[in-house]
């Protein structure tokens, strides 16, 4: 029996939640489907987390110089080479590939869209509005993690409320629960409140106001 292949671009496959949870995914699937990983910086790091014997190829091709049209090309060929049945694409760092398929609509498509990065914090850049206003329309699916999000994809790009999914991020709580850390290695003794965040240490993060939430918690919880 053929198997499905899914083609996923990522702008790097080193570690962060989409990435590891797209190992998961990968995982747990086992053999149902064949993945190539194409990885725009070269770094693909966090694949060693999936397991030996599944159908995965990591693509380690150059890419050409960031010229919106060269890359374009570039995707586009690739998706002729690779002829995937599912293109999955994350984020800014892919749009070139997002817009060679918009373009060419070679196959199915999903794109995620996971939160925004520091240079689009506080506003949204013109450039890229208008570049998720034209190409985004052609996904078969977005998929973010916020109602906010999906709110903002709707009125802002256009999309309609039926193309917009919302996978919301979450923590396997009881992967952590058993865990049992040596007494020296412990911050606090087992009748403290202890308090765990997980997440990147970048400034989007804003890892300050989880700090300051924290600390008005009353000490008698």
């Amino acid at each position: 029996m053929r198997k499905c292949k899914v083609l996923h671009v990522f702008p790097s496959f080193s570690v962060g939640g989409v990435e590891t949870l797209t190992c998961r995914i990968i995982n747990h699937f086992g053999d149902r489907y064949s993945h190539a990983i194409l990885s725009a910086n070269g770094d693909y790091s966090v694949g060693s987390r999936i397991r030996p014997g599944k159908h995965v190829m990591f693509l380690r091709q150059e890419l050409p110089p960031r010229r919106f049209i060269h890359a374009v090309n570039f995707y586009l060929s690739l998706l002729r080479r690779h002829n995937p049945d599912l293109l999955i694409t994350n984020n800014w760092g892919s749009f070139e590939c997002v817009t060679a398929n918009a373009l060419y609509k070679k196959c199915s498509h999903i794109h995620a869209q996971h939160g925004w990065t520091i240079e689009e914090a506080e506003k949204e850049k013109l450039r890229r509005l208008l570049m998720r206003r034209l190409f985004l329309r052609n996904v078969s699916f977005l998929v973010v993690p916020s109602s906010g999000l999906a709110h903002h994809a709707c009125k802002r790009w256009g999309l309609p409320e039926k193309k917009v999914k919302v996978m919301v991020n979450g923590i396997d709580v009881q992967r952590y629960s058993s865990v049992e850390l040596p007494t020296e290695k412990r911050l606090v003794d087992n009748s403290e409140l202890l308090i765990g965040s997980v997440g990147s240490l970048s400034s989007i993060k804003n890892h300050m106001r989880l700090l300051r939430v924290f600390a008005s918690i009353p000490s008698t919880v």
